[in-house]
């Protein structure tokens, strides 16, 4: 309930979950969903009481267990499409039988003496919805399951690779911004908080730490730039003092890396940064290109001095298309002084 507290990881619409958890998560028995649930609203609002269904029944039951956990957790400005997975087993069992191939089933129901019959029938209406169905989950797989923060697998395996090949007395450290931070189990490192015992002093010991990670989500890049200052005076005089050397990069959606730039050139940090390596496919929803400003004057003028590709729109829309598509990678940047 402390906005303070959730405004760290993010605030989000009352409505999203109903809005846009709900479709993105069960697609179409989310809307289906979503649609009986308006559709019961009405009868109550009509007090057709009688269209409504028992308290007691299953129906009852699975349709509160629908709506009233997401309501409650509309509650809260904080929302996750990974909170409503518990609403799976009344969704499905509410509505799958809708897009189901179903053809010509007799169902006989009893409810307290009451004897009723549910027909599924196979038609065309039926055969369109689960064709939407299977649509909708291909293209929300390839989405979320190659594209959407795609970057992030690839930077890991390159940097656990990068962790072997350095040298011994030398850290690691990565800011990510805009983007979902490293999985460190790719890494592979042993555990520098665990005490170890050494036999021949008879002294226990911790394992100097090789991996430092720092995420600052959506933050300005003014404070990112602010962390990495102090990073590499922290660094630096790590390296004076104990001789231990280190490496230090930022992961950025390459959609901000001429906000970046002009960021830099606008602080008087002494820092100098080169790119690593881009890792594609990349799609951070928290930093989509802004596809009006690769549309403006200045970006499609020739004479412009900017930092975006002079001849980007001038020559030819191909540019364009080639400058939009290389939007859409994690950039990997090396910092040093």
């Amino acid at each position: 309930m402390n906005t303070d507290n959730l405004s760290k990881h993010g605030l989000h619409p009352r409505y999203l979950h109903f809005l846009v958890n709900v479709p993105l998560l069960y697609n179409v028995l989310g809307l289906m969903s979503l649609g009986a649930v308006l559709s019961l609203v009405y009868r109550g609002v009509r007090r057709k009481w009688s269209d409504l269904p028992r308290v007691q029944s299953i129906i009852g039951l699975m349709t509160s267990s629908f709506f009233i956990p997401i309501l409650v957790l509309s509650i809260f400005p904080h929302q996750e499409a990974r909170f409503l997975i518990p609403v799976t087993l009344p969704v499905i069992f509410l509505h799958s039988q809708r897009i189901r191939h179903i053809s010509n089933t007799e169902q006989r129901c009893h409810e307290k003496g009451t004897a009723y019959n549910i027909t599924f029938s196979r038609g065309s209406r039926r055969s369109m919805l689960l064709t939407l169905w299977y649509f909708i989950n291909l293209v929300l797989t390839i989405f979320f399951g190659f594209l959407h923060q795609g970057g992030v697998y690839s930077l890991s395996t390159h940097l656990a690779a990068e962790m072997r090949l350095k040298p011994r007395l030398t850290a690691l450290h990565l800011v990510t911004s805009h983007t979902y931070s490293l999985p460190l189990f790719f890494l592979q490192q042993t555990n520098s908080r665990r005490s170890l015992f050494n036999r021949q002093t008879g002294k226990r010991y911790h394992l100097a730490r090789q991996f430092y990670s720092y995420e600052m989500g959506s933050t300005p890049l003014e404070v990112v730039h602010m962390k990495l200052h102090t990073l590499l005076e922290i660094c630096e005089l790590k390296k004076n003092e104990k001789r231990l050397d280190y490496r230090l990069y930022l992961a950025l959606p390459a959609s901000l890396m001429e906000e970046f730039y002009v960021t830099a050139s606008n602080l008087t940090a002494d820092l100098d940064f080169s790119v690593e390596k881009v890792f594609y496919p990349h799609v951070s929803t928290e930093a989509l290109p802004d596809i009006f400003h690769l549309l403006s004057d200045e970006c499609m003028n020739y004479d412009t001095q900017t930092y975006c590709e002079r001849e980007t729109l001038y020559l030819s829309p191909l540019k364009f298309l080639s400058r939009f598509v290389q939007q859409f990678g994690l950039t990997l940047i090396r910092i040093r002084r």
